[in-house]
């Protein structure tokens, strides 16, 4: 079975590690672009929220980063492109080993947030391994079937209206597997919910019921 997985990276040399590190409350998001030389790896970068002096005085004073180069600016992002020492840690490669995608990457807080695709759940094993070998801080967030993260999305785009608590309670049994055949059942979920699992199965049933409603009815009666 394929998995989405949201996972924190964190490392010194990590690329922009020791940046991130000092700016903490800066956004930035790794670009998607051509391999390029791996002598000399060049990276894009989008940063938000950002004082762009003084991005580029800590970016002067990290060895890691041999070059950069402020490309645009477009309202408060800033697009950089960045060249860095051949032995800046990683993990795009070891990603692409393992047969898995970087569905996105950007950082929160001074920690790498990054969405994967990957093929089974014996390729996160794997990357945990390179991590403690390669001393980069790895984390799991959370981790969903491929198709309970599309069903999740969905709801996202169609704009529902769930309760706070409603989205704590879909999160959950997605994230523990409940909607799975080998997943969580509802007592797991109840219990990591710390309810019923009568509440349980009526917050399930009113969460099905918008979602229903949403897709396949044209005026959706309003919802209590």
């Amino acid at each position: 079975m394929s998995y989405i997985a949201e996972v924190s990276f964190t490392h010194p040399r990590l690329h922009l590690g020791a940046v991130l590190e000092s700016l903490p409350e800066i956004v930035a998001e790794i670009k998607p672009q051509p391999v390029t030389d791996l002598a000399e790896p060049t990276l894009f970068y989008s940063v938000t929220n950002v004082d762009t002096i003084a991005f580029e005085s800590v970016c002067d004073e990290t060895d890691s980063i041999t070059d950069w180069n402020r490309l645009l600016d477009v309202d408060e992002t800033a697009l950089y492109r960045m060249t860095t020492e051949p032995d800046v840690e990683t993990v795009s490669s070891i990603i692409a080993d393992l047969r898995g995608c970087i569905l996105d990457a950007r950082s929160y807080e001074g920690v790498w947030k990054y969405l994967l695709y990957v093929s089974d759940r014996d390729a996160l094993t794997k990357l945990t391994e390179y991590c403690d070998r390669t001393g980069i801080t790895f984390q799991l967030n959370r981790l969903y079937s491929v198709e309970t993260y599309a069903d999740l999305q969905c709801g996202a785009r169609l704009g529902l209206e769930l309760t706070d608590r409603q989205r704590e309670v879909a999160t959950t049994a997605a994230t523990m597997g409940y909607f799975d055949s080998e997943g969580a059942d509802a007592g797991d979920v109840a219990d990591e919910l710390d309810i019923s699992q009568s509440a349980l199965s009526g917050h399930l049933r009113l969460i099905t019921n918008k979602i229903y409603g949403e897709l396949f009815v044209e005026n959706p009666r309003a919802y209590l």
